[in-house]
């Protein structure tokens, strides 16, 4: 019984410095509400854009979009969905081109943000996406120039 005691008084005492370092963790920090926002995005990675004019394949633009969600939505069972999200995406850029006319290797920002945003929509509901971010756009193939002219 006195062993009992004993290991149960070093205990508390080992624990006793560790109890003001849960109540720091316990206070919300400065940068709080950046981090709850962030709690609040969605990312989807190399999404194929296809560039295309006169119904002639011109080239591809790989997208990283990031959705920040409303307030008040389930993102993490959004983020469950957001494969719908990446397939009703996929099939609206091969029905509408975002580049920019006569530039096969540039995005047109607006147009791809508000085909991302109706494709959101069709998974999640209208306004379930608060913000649409173009994170980058990478086309497969760059302009002449930049290759060297070939």
């Amino acid at each position: 019984m006195r062993i009992f005691l004993l290991i149960l008084i070093s205990c508390f005492v080992v624990a006793a410095p560790i109890a003001p370092a849960w109540a720091e963790a316990a206070k919300p920090k400065a940068g709080a509400k950046e981090e709850a926002d962030s709690n609040r995005t969605i990312d989807i990675q190399s999404v194929p854009a296809p560039i295309f004019a006169d119904g002639k394949l011109n080239n591809y633009i790989f997208l990283t979009v990031k959705l920040e969600m409303a307030k008040g939505q389930n993102v993490l069972r959004q983020r469950e969905q957001v494969h719908f999200v990446r397939d009703a995406l996929v099939r609206n850029l091969h029905k509408t081109s975002v580049g920019k006319a006569g530039k096969f290797d540039e995005l047109d920002e607006a147009l791809a943000m508000q085909v991302v945003r109706a494709s959101a929509a069709k998974v999640f509901g209208d306004k379930a996406v608060a913000s649409v971010t173009i994170v980058s756009a990478e086309p497969l193939r760059q302009r002449q120039a930049i290759r060297g002219g070939s």
